[in-house]
């Protein structure tokens, strides 16, 4: 869109803001998507978890914003640091109705962050390293992460 300058800085102080108020944007579906799921009153919490796992990969996988440019382009790593809070904020959701999946030696403020560092590096990881890695394949790893997590 043609915009000028000033209008563009009146709104966003950089680029950077541009993506993140765009991210946040699109994001918010994703964040309903996982509190539907987690609303879901089933004794299979396995398949609540998968589900929870698929919706996170599908956005990125299926968003209209151009995740894998973006990524590769975004050297201040701005956006990294706003998926991996956006991320923190869902495995936080996912740790209150689950805690029993999760590792209870560390402190309860810092599962969060531990879960959400290793699912954004995972993506950030597949879209830098161009590796051809199938949504489904990242579902399941993602999925694998959240059932059998290598720090319990």
């Amino acid at each position: 869109a043609m915009v000028s300058k000033n209008t563009f800085y009146n709104n966003f102080e950089d680029k950077s803001s541009l993506l993140n108020f765009l991210f946040r944007r699109y994001a918010i579906q994703l964040d309903q998507t996982i509190k539907k799921i987690l609303d879901n009153k089933t004794d299979d919490k396995e398949a609540n978890l998968y589900e929870c796992a698929k919706s996170i990969v599908h956005f990125f996988y299926s968003s209209k914003l151009s995740f894998e440019k973006i990524v590769k382009s975004d050297k201040s790593k701005n956006l990294y640091w706003a998926v991996n809070a956006f991320i923190k904020d869902i495995v936080e959701e996912i740790i209150n109705r689950y805690s029993e999946y999760f590792n209870q030696n560390l402190p309860q403020n810092m599962i969060g962050y531990v879960y959400a560092g290793a699912i954004s590096n995972m993506i950030y990881y597949m879209y830098n390293e161009e590796t051809s890695v199938s949504e489904d394949e990242c579902i399941q790893y993602i999925y694998n992460l959240l059932t059998r997590p290598v720090l319990k």
